[in-house]
Order: structure tokens, then C-alpha cells, then sequence
């Protein structure tokens, strides 16, 4: 390591100072590095996940008996840990986890939606349930997306109790509620 003008701190030229003094530096800085890799990676999950997804195609047999008895030997040791950290990047990341795994459910489900898709359609009708208009704070769980469940083509957001009610009652028997109403009020005329 050189000092250079006014004192500071000069990189090396040669490789192989360079080389130990970033290893010295990431060694004095590990809270540093280690926030900084958590950060990173909360922000790039969908890039990290495909990485390793395209790793493990390109390579196959890279899980051989005596790597996966010194991995699972190393989880036992390193369990709290690797358990931190997976909940410092789960809380720096939980909205985007959530919206990520409702995406895959709607992906099983049928329903051509997206993240994005759903924050918009959110900002259109102000957090509230089109229907009864009870704003998403009020609910226990989030919006529900109301989908036509034979051609899967989504109409609005809903709250739980309108999405059920839709799906239960007037898909199925729709002409029943319209009868239903006709007949009460032939009675309130008598």
C-alpha cells in the first residue's frame, strides 16, 4: 500500500498488492462488505435466482456425494447464521417476496396478471374494493384479483368477502338473485 499526495491512500499497481490490499480492506470492513452483499442481493434477487438456475443446467453432476455431505455438514454448523441473514434479506425485501409469490399463485391459478398489473389497477381504484368500497387498510388480507374463471380474464380488484360472494353465488345463480329481488319486492307491493 503507497501513500500518494495529501496522504491518501494510493490502489497499487501491481496485481498482487492490489489483490491483497482489497482482501485486507474487505477483511477490516466485513460488516461493511456483508451489508453491502445483503443489499445487493435483495435488490438483484430475480438475477441471482436465474444465475443459478442457468449455473446448474450448464452443470449437472456438480452435486457429487462428498459436496453435498460437506454442504449439509456446513448448514448444521453455520445454521444461525445463514438463518440471519436470510431474514435481514426477507425483511429488507418482504413487500416484493409477497408480491412475487401472489404472482406465481396467479400464475397457477389462471389469471394473466402481474406485479405491476396489480399496482396499477390499485392506483386506479384508490386501495378499495370495487364493490363495496372498503379501503384495503380496513381488510385483514390484501385485494383479491376477480377473474372470470373460464376464459381467466381479470376484471377488477375485490376484498375477500365481494370475491367469494361473486364466485359462490351470483356466477353460479345469478338468475336466482334477479328472482330473488323480483320477489321480494312483489311482496313489499302488497
Amino acid at each position: 500500500m503507497t501513500v500518494g499526495f495529501l496522504g491518501k491512500i494510493v490502489m497499487p499497481e501491481n496485481k498482487k498488492a492490489r489483490y491483497l490490499y482489497k482482501k485486507q480492506w474487505a477483511a477490516n470492513n466485513r460488516e461493511r462488505v456483508r451489508q453491502t452483499r445483503i443489499k445487493w442481493v435483495s435488490e438483484n434477487m430475480e438475477r441471482v435466482r436465474q444465475y443459478g438456475r442457468d449455473w446448474a443446467r450448464k452443470h449437472p453432476n456438480h452435486r457429487k456425494p462428498s459436496v453435498i455431505a460437506y454442504m449439509k455438514e456446513y448448514n448444521k454448523i453455520n445454521r444461525d447464521k445463514l438463518n440471519s441473514m436470510k431474514r435481514e434479506i426477507y425483511k429488507a425485501n418482504r413487500e416484493n417476496y409477497l408480491l412475487a409469490a401472489r404472482e406465481r399463485s396467479w400464475k397457477k391459478k389462471g389469471i394473466n396478471m402481474t406485479v405491476s398489473d396489480y399496482k396499477t389497477k390499485l392506483i386506479q381504484q384508490d386501495s378499495k374494493c370495487k364493490i363495496c368500497e372498503r379501503h384495503s387498510s380496513e381488510l385483514k388480507k390484501a385485494l383479491a384479483v376477480d377473474h372470470d374463471h373460464v376464459t381467466g380474464q381479470t376484471r377488477d380488484l375485490l376484498c375477500l368477502e365481494c370475491n367469494w360472494f361473486i364466485v359462490r353465488v351470483l356466477e353460479k345463480y345469478g338468475d336466482l338473485i334477479l328472482k330473488g329481488q323480483n320477489y321480494l319486492e312483489d311482496w313489499k307491493k302488497k
